[in-house]
């Protein structure tokens, strides 16, 4: 897997077509071969690129954390590859980053693709004081390095499906998939993670041709910050159907056909 050095970090990436550059970012601790479904797919027409954002799958983890940061390590990424306007597709905390690019490079995106997404973390209406009050950082820390990261994970998971009845993914591959990625990470890189999406503020996105997409098991919590972006960015929202956050690895043909469709009818773009 080829790899760009920043300076800071070093990026694993995946890169595979000719034509408009489709760039593609992973949900909290997964990695780029989420894509790989769109990778296989969009090939032909266009060039896709998968990114391990830093401190996932193969990259490095850097002296720095944050979903600025991870913004930062796009530009430098598309810097290095010579991209100019992609189309940022981003799912999950891809969407957190994708949202911060487009809001830093307004210029230097021709699509944004949110799926899965939300603007806060938790995705549930609380101000700043009861945000600390109710989910404290010192609080959900020991619960991580007390249980691990992946019996944290899986609490989290139990806990939010209880509630909606599902919520992560439809299928046992995606499923499967995720939970071995979120197994890989020790609990100081699971913290960062974390901590980033916890930390992250939403930016003022840009007018940039745009669309939503989630499944249609996706909590509601998440489906209503979808719904608030796709108002926001006066965008089109696709829903998935018989797919769950992980909508792109649930039903690969459906979210490849929405955005399909989206390329074909929002993007100009020359391929």
């Amino acid at each position: 897997m080829p790899t760009l050095d920043t300076g800071e970090v070093t990026i694993h990436y995946r890169s595979r077509g000719n034509g408009w550059p489709l760039v593609f970012l992973h949900g909290g601790w997964l990695d780029g071969d989420l894509w790989r479904p769109q990778l296989e797919h969009f090939a032909d027409d266009f060039r896709v690129v998968t990114v391990d954002c830093r401190g996932h799958g193969e990259s490095g983890d850097g002296d720095e954390y944050g979903i600025d940061v991870l913004a930062d390590d796009l530009e430098a990424l598309l810097d290095g590859l010579g991209l100019a306007n992609p189309v940022v597709v981003g799912l999950s905390m891809g969407g957190l980053v994708a949202q911060q690019f487009a809001a830093d490079h307004p210029d230097r995106v021709a699509g944004l693709v949110l799926a899965s997404t939300v603007t806060s973390v938790p995705p549930i209406p609380m101000t700043d004081l009861q945000k600390h009050l109710l989910v404290p950082k010192p609080g959900y820390h020991a619960a991580v390095r007390t249980m691990g990261p992946r019996a944290y994970f899986r609490m989290l998971l139990n806990w939010v499906e209880s509630l909606e009845g599902r919520w992560l993914a439809e299928t046992p591959e995606a499923r499967e998939y995720a939970l071995d990625a979120v197994g890989g990470f020790g609990a100081d890189g699971f913290l960062q993670v974390l901590d980033a999406l916890y930390e992250f503020e939403a930016p003022d996105l840009p007018e940039v041709p745009a669309a939503v997409v989630h499944g249609d098991g996706e909590a509601g919590p998440v489906v209503r910050h979808c719904d608030a972006l796709a108002d926001r960015l006066d965008a089109p929202r696709t829903v998935v159907p018989d797919a769950a956050h992980l909508a792109n690895r649930d039903n690969p043909a459906a979210f490849n056909g929405a955005l399909a469709e989206f390329l074909d009818e929002q993007v100009t773009v020359s391929v």
